[in-house]
C-alpha cells in the first residue's frame, strides 16, 4: 500500500501503515518539512516509497509549456485541500487571491 499524501498528518499515517507516501505537485521548497512527519529509520529505508508526481513537458516552446502547466495546476486549485497544502509551503498570498477569484466566479485569470 502506498498513500497518497500532501499535508502532516496523511505523511504520518503512510508511514504508520503504509510502504510509501505519494505526493502530487509538491513544493519542492516544502518536502523536507513534508517529511519530517515520517521518521528517520522510515525515510532510510529502501523499501519506503517517497514519490512525488510532477507534470513534465518536453518542447522548445517555453510558453507553450507553461500555459500547458498551468491548465494542468488548475484542476488542483480547486481543491481546498491543495490550497491549505500550498498556504502551508509558503504560497498564502498567491492562494488567497486564488480563493478570492473564485468566489468572485472568476476562473479566467
Amino acid at each position: 500500500i502506498v498513500l497518497a499524501a500532501l499535508r502532516k498528518r496523511m505523511v504520518a499515517l503512510a508511514a504508520e501503515i503504509a510502504e510509501g507516501v505519494l505526493f502530487a505537485n509538491a513544493s519542492l521548497s516544502h518536502l523536507t518539512a513534508s517529511l519530517a512527519a515520517v521518521p528517520a529509520t522510515k525515510r532510510a529505508d529502501p523499501n519506503f516509497l517517497i514519490g512525488n508526481m510532477l507534470p513534465v513537458c518536453i518542447t522548445e516552446d517555453e510558453s507553450a509549456a507553461l500555459a500547458l502547466h498551468r491548465r494542468q495546476l488548475e484542476r488542483y486549485v480547486l481543491l481546498p485541500n491543495y490550497r491549505n497544502y500550498w498556504k502551508e509551503a509558503g504560497y498564502g498570498e498567491e492562494m488567497t487571491a486564488i480563493e478570492r477569484a473564485l468566489a468572485e466566479n472568476r476562473r479566467d485569470n
